[in-house]
């Protein structure tokens, strides 16, 4: 395979260590932006707007599909297409025992914070329950609310990986469906790189034809989406590519792209479904690649430095932000900036994220100040 500035062999050692900079850097916007993804929307949810009227409600609804649906939830397949990447990225040929090694290493980052998330999860929502009398209002006793959360956790989390339903579910804590995800990523690996070693080049058409078109199963109780853009960036490291050097040709053809799907992918326009979901994969990928190369040229221009050193706080924001009290807080907000002027509307969604963002740093700021070591476990070591 032939040089380039996209193309580099395994031993080029110092192209790596730039791009794991930057990869570290990216972890805390692109972490904030999934968080800013979960910012409750003032009114009721929808994405029809009335292009006729485009009163202060349509114009809300048409700016927080754009920023949540369009720039926010692709910021999750941008982190797995990071993920894939560094999985596989080669220090020599990547082979059975590396795997098994790497596996070892996401026991920490991953398994144990699930586990310890889904329990703090669970214990909160005991917590509220009590706190808002849930139990004797609606006749619900502990034991019962109890059970009716882990049968909850067991359905996203377990049960359907024996087959016996089928379908998107999410775990105890919500956004950690990245999480559980992942790892069921990690563990099929060497199925992956089985297939981009079979397939070759005709890996990255398949597999993106499958993302656009909306064509990969949802079985077993995760999105198997996420293993579509997490073997894409798998495949970039395989085959020694310099993932922003690859992507950065594209920048311009993604930005076009962009603005031509941002509204109709995210906003009703009366399209057949079939087009909504290619123009919805169409604008993931061109999102993605805005995204990855903007946070590169940033990271590159020396903005933002101290990004580097918020891993650990993002991945705490991230796993608190939909907690029961936090959650309750956001959806507070959202009711009491319910309003016809849009201008209110807009500042409480500005105000909504801003105190999604510290009240969940606080948390993290307090637990790190005075459980260190419990804060290590939870953000995974990071």
């Amino acid at each position: 395979m032939s040089s380039s500035a996209s193309h580099v062999t395994p031993s080029d050692e110092m192209l790596w260590q730039q791009q794991s900079h930057a990869i570290t850097w990216m972890r805390f916007p692109l972490l904030m932006l999934m968080v800013l993804g979960h910012v409750y929307c003032i009114l009721p949810s929808s994405r029809v707007v009335d292009w006729q009227v485009m009163g202060a409600g349509d114009i809300y609804r048409l700016i927080y599909n754009v920023i949540i649906h369009g720039i926010c939830e692709p910021a999750v397949p941008a982190f797995f297409v990071l993920s894939g990447y560094l999985m596989f990225k080669p220090r020599g040929e990547w082979n059975l025992p590396q795997w098994k090694s790497q596996l070892g290493r996401r026991v920490n980052t991953l398994l144990v914070p699930y586990l310890l998330w889904s329990l703090i999860a669970l214990l909160l929502m005991l917590l509220m329950g009590w706190i808002g009398g849930r139990w004797l209002l609606d006749g619900v006793t502990p034991v019962s609310l109890l059970w009716a959360q882990l049968s909850h956790y067991l359905d996203g989390t377990f049960i359907n990986y024996a087959g016996l339903e089928t379908g998107f579910y999410f775990p105890l804590n919500r956004p950690l469906w990245f999480v559980r995800d992942l790892m069921v990523n990690c563990l099929l690996a060497p199925v992956v790189w089985w297939l981009m070693r079979t397939l070759r080049h005709a890996f990255v058409p398949v597999v993106g034809a499958l993302l656009v078109f909306d064509l990969m199963p949802n079985v077993l109780g995760y999105s198997t989406s996420s293993l579509g853009w997490w073997s894409l960036g798998g495949w970039l490291a395989l085959n020694h590519k310099l993932l922003f050097a690859t992507l950065k040709p594209l920048r311009v053809v993604a930005a076009v792209v962009t603005v031509l799907t941002i509204v109709p992918a995210t906003c009703d326009m009366g399209l057949p479904s079939m087009a909504v979901s290619v123009l919805g994969g169409l604008l993931t990928a061109s999102i993605i690649v805005d995204v990855l190369t903007l946070f590169y040229a940033l990271h590159q221009r020396g903005i933002a430095p101290w990004a580097s050193q918020m891993s650990s706080a993002a991945f705490f924001v991230y796993a608190i932000h939909l907690t029961a009290p936090i959650a309750t807080l956001n959806l507070a907000l959202a009711h009491a900036g319910a309003s016809h002027n849009l201008a209110v509307m807009l500042a409480c969604y500005v105000a909504q994220a801003a105190v999604l963002l510290l009240v969940s740093l606080a948390c993290y700021w307090l637990c790190h100040r005075l459980f260190p070591r419990l804060t290590s476990l939870l953000t995974g070591r990071r």
